[in-house]
């Protein structure tokens, strides 16, 4: 295993909610509850397709006048006639549809379950981009806060120095423009921040602050994690799409079957010649002859489809293995990258304060002071642009693998 090492814990005293409440609040979304209200559908549907194999049992009535012919006014047969009955029809075979029908219907509950948990894992990695996002501002703000302030020293004190004939009004003009252009910096933050922090309500239905402990990051090897994806609930539902597209395939085959029927009546009431009797037994047969080639065409529809759905399973494999390899070596680099990153900060804040102390012995210029003060603000965040890339994809990655639940 190799274990990479981010921050010592940072903590954010203000914030109060963790990204595992976040991400358990985000289970009541409305996304994930119509992904369960699916599954429910899938179950009454497999319900619906056992209803094809069991016996029907139908009441039937009739009342029927015919026309006053001779026939009935010789005396023979009933003009008048009523028929009341109770029939039943118990399929007995039909290619085996109805049990094909219900091995496709069992394939779609587990379907429709696999996606509930794919909508589930969707929901999580939005969570966790906006979760990341609105902390990466936050210490955005604190940076911006501090350039404000320092641009606002540095202008008190070049004003000062103008007073008194040591420095141009250039230098105080200057300063003030960048001053003014942290201020605006800040708003656009604080917007931004508002944003976000909105958005990320609306899906886990909270408003807190929020807070997380920088620790380290575990990260093993991409073999271990190249295995454990192809548990990914979007690879296990295209398999179970093939599997439905290959199903439903031989559930078309089924219908140059014959079928038979088992069809019985019992009459109550019962008009013309057969009036005494009570009840009749009979095997139904219908065999398909010619339809204009409409099950040829079904056919060919389904073999289509489980082709199409052959190439979407090998295609999302690629697709996600290929994302996934990409997300770990790019939190590898950005891990790397941090140590270089804090150096640079700190070789930068060192930069300032000479520059600030050689400029009070007129031995720089003040736009030389100026650049540095920038050079030290973004390094900083490109520190901290880093920090939370580095969080926000290795969160991603464990959701990818069903790590974080």
């Amino acid at each position: 295993m190799l274990i990479l090492w981010l921050l010592i814990l940072n903590i954010h005293p203000s914030y109060s909610l963790t990204l595992d409440e976040a991400l358990k609040l985000s289970l009541k979304n409305e996304d994930n509850q119509i992904a369960n209200a699916n599954v429910e559908q899938a179950d009454h549907n497999k319900s619906l397709a056992l209803s094809a194999a069991l016996p029907r049992i139908t009441v039937s009535g009739l009342h029927l006048q015919q026309q006053d012919a001779a026939i009935f006014q010789s005396g023979f047969g009933q003009r008048y006639q009523r028929t009341l009955s109770i029939g039943l029809v118990q399929p007995l075979f039909s290619g085996l549809k109805e049990f094909k029908t219900m091995d496709y219907q069992n394939l779609s509950i587990e379907n429709s379950k696999l996606q509930a948990k794919l909508k589930k894992w969707e929901t999580y990695l939005t969570v966790v981009q906006l979760f990341f996002s609105v902390l990466y501002l936050e210490d955005e703000k604190l940076n911006a806060e501090k350039l404000r302030d320092l641009y606002e020293d540095r202008v008190s004190f070049l004003r000062g120095r103008v007073n008194i004939g040591r420095s141009r009004n250039s230098e105080l003009y200057g300063a003030e423009a960048e001053f003014n252009k942290a201020k605006i910096e800040l708003q656009a933050l604080e917007v931004e921040i508002h944003r976000q922090k909105r958005e990320l309500a609306r899906i886990i239905s909270s408003e807190e602050n929020l807070t997380f402990n920088y620790a380290e990051i575990k990260l093993e090897d991409i073999a271990d994690y190249l295995f454990k994806l192809e548990e990914h609930p979007e690879i296990l539902s295209r398999e179970k799409q093939l599997q439905m597209a290959d199903k439903n395939v031989s559930i078309v085959k089924s219908d140059y079957w014959p079928t038979f029927n088992l069809e019985t009546n019992y009459y109550i009431r019962r008009g013309g010649s057969l009036r005494d009797v009570e009840w009749d037994v009979g095997i139904r047969l219908t065999y398909p002859i010619f339809e204009s080639g409409k099950t040829n065409q079904e056919l060919n529809i389904a073999l289509e489809e489980k082709n199409k759905a052959t190439l979407e399973y090998q295609k999302l494999k690629k697709i996600l293995t290929n994302n996934f390899t990409l997300l770990y070596e790019q939190i590898k680099y950005g891990v790397n990258q941090l140590e270089l990153l804090e150096t640079t900060v700190k070789l930068s804040k060192k930069k300032l304060t000479e520059l600030q102390n050689e400029y009070k012995l007129s031995l720089v210029t003040n736009l030389e002071v100026l650049q540095a003060l920038n050079e030290y603000i973004l390094a900083k965040k490109n520190l901290n642009k880093t920090k939370h890339e580095n969080y926000t994809n290795f969160h991603s990655l464990l959701i990818l693998i069903g790590e974080q639940e």
